[in-house]
């Protein structure tokens, strides 16, 4: 068997990283209020009516040795305290150990509509605690959880608890509904950590004795198509799929976001242990592929003189990729690789007919174009100076995308001749953006509005780089940006603020 390989990639995504992986619970910034008075409802009230309660809440077990993994079940919402506001509050409560100098560490997953939780002693004043959190990455053994709504890994220092005593950890659910809510947690209190060295999700995990959830689990828990192909006994051996899977939970860990929206990947590659199965097959037993991408268009911004251009055809199976060598007529499967992106986002949203995507994979994008459900052709860096048409030939006519929730998101009219006219709005339905593309390049005048019609930005551009003038305002009216371009170097008046930015599509 041929030795796996891995690469590590530089790219810059599409897309901007929507969150970090560390957030500070937005609804505890009431219990922080200088005075009581305040700190609105329900949280001005809510810690004492807890604390009244705090007999009633289910005492949970706490490790504080080395003793094995222990899941508790709770079904929460049985009888909750509920406020005229809507809000419903309920909670356990666990004893800290007569030992000082331990950290809490803890994980747990609910119902995403109870996943606003804090810290509360069961008697005395709230004080503050918990900061923030890590989301696990996968699946583990005991918890449910899907990726959408992962388990939630946490600590909290020694110093905020007293030897001894018991505390509440409380949920939340803002809008209460009466179904009863499960929730699943693990609490441990493990040596504290020096302020140098602080909690990491894989030291959280090595303290609760938390274990990766076997592939199926890992499968159900992704919505993973290309996992179901792995696991398919008619077409990979079963030690595939388990190195596969591991391979890419090692990706997903490894993959970081950097400033300026580049990331850094790892991807790992290796031939399957037990034969090469027939890509036919693999569509015939699992459908078609989420995106394909030839060897040829893998390299298209690569040298001639590149010792390490792709020689394979990929076939994503959202994140994992069966390749097939292009002079093999019958398509085997020579080896299989995996990758933090998904390649579902390929695929046109559900109902969308004349539509199009974008597709970030490590190192690429795309601009896939589809009438009547069917893909029509891609470009690669749209917008750009370097866009090009890269298969297919677009018909003309409208194509459009809509927001998840179905008000329309965004337009595009082709002229059949290479020219596009765009437009993009605002959630409430007036315009956001106007703008033309020549050949896939930003071409002409570009405007965005306020909501209320107002210009907020107007500029020029010219294949694909700003030209002419560009001015920006505030939504006071003020005109904060006052400057002109020939083709995308500033040349001046100089105006007011410095280099153009957030103006391209």
């Amino acid at each position: 068997m041929v030795a796996p390989f891995s690469s590590r990639v530089l790219s810059r995504p599409v897309f901007a990283l929507a969150a970090s992986v560390f957030l500070f619970v937005a609804s505890i910034a009431c219990l922080r209020a200088a005075s009581p008075e305040e700190t609105p409802e329900p949280y001005r009230s809510m810690p004492a009516r807890l604390q009244a309660r705090a007999g009633e809440f289910p005492l949970v077990p706490v490790a504080t040795g080395d003793e094995p993994l222990v899941v508790t079940t709770i079904t929460l919402n049985k009888s909750p305290e509920r406020f005229d506001t809507g809000h419903a509050f309920d909670a356990v409560r666990f004893r800290a150990p007569e030992r000082g100098g331990l950290d809490l560490v803890w994980a747990f997953t609910a119902p995403a509509t109870w996943r606003h939780w804090y810290i509360l002693p069961v008697e005395g004043e709230t004080k503050r605690g918990f900061e923030n959190w890590i989301n696990g990455d996968r699946a583990y053994v005991g918890f449910d959880g899907a990726q959408d709504n992962p388990v939630t890994l946490q600590t909290l220092a020694a110093a905020y608890f007293e030897p001894g005593r018991e505390y509440l950890l409380w949920f939340c659910q803002t809008t209460h509904t009466p179904e009863p809510a499960t929730l699943k947690l693990t609490l441990r209190f493990a040596l504290a950590r020096p302020a140098d060295e602080p909690w990491e999700r894989e030291s959280v995990e090595k303290a609760l004795k938390l274990e990766t959830a076997p592939t199926a689990t890992q499968a159900a828990y992704f919505a993973s198509r290309g996992a179901r192909v792995l696991l398919d006994a008619e077409l990979f051996h079963p030690k595939d799929a388990s190195s596969q899977m591991e391979h890419f939970l090692f990706t997903r860990r490894q993959t970081e976001f950097l400033k300026g929206g580049f990331f850094i990947t790892v991807e790992t590659a290796c031939p399957p242990c037990h034969g090469a199965p027939l890509l036919a097959d693999i569509v015939r037993r699992h459908g078609e592929p989420d995106c394909v991408l030839t060897a040829a268009q893998q390299n298209l911004d690569r040298t001639a003189e590149a010792n390490d251009s792709p020689s394979y055809d990929r076939h994503h199976y959202d994140h994992f990729i069966f390749e097939t060598d292009p002079a093999d007529a019958d398509k085997r499967v020579r080896r299989v690789s995996s990758q933090y992106f998904n390649a579902n986002s390929a695929r046109p949203a559900d109902g969308a007919r004349d539509t199009w995507t974008e597709v970030t994979l490590t190192g690429i994008e795309f601009r896939l174009f589809f009438r009547e459900g069917r893909e029509v052709g891609r470009y690669r860096h749209w917008g750009e100076p370097g866009a090009k048409l890269v298969s297919g030939a677009i018909p003309e006519g409208e194509y459009r995308r809509a927001y998840v929730s179905g008000e329309p998101m965004e337009k595009l009219v082709h002229d059949g001749a290479g020219g596009w006219a765009y437009e993009s709005y605002h959630r409430s339905g007036p315009a956001y953006r106007r703008c033309g593309y020549k050949d896939g390049r930003l071409d002409g005048a570009l405007t965005d509005f306020f909501e209320d019609g107002r210009e907020r930005v107007s500029a020029g551009y010219a294949e694909g780089r700003i030209h002419g003038r560009l001015r920006v305002w505030e939504a006071d009216g003020r005109l904060v940006r006052d400057q002109v371009f020939e083709r995308g170097e500033l040349v001046g008046p100089g105006g007011v603020g410095g280099a153009p930015g957030g103006v391209t599509d």
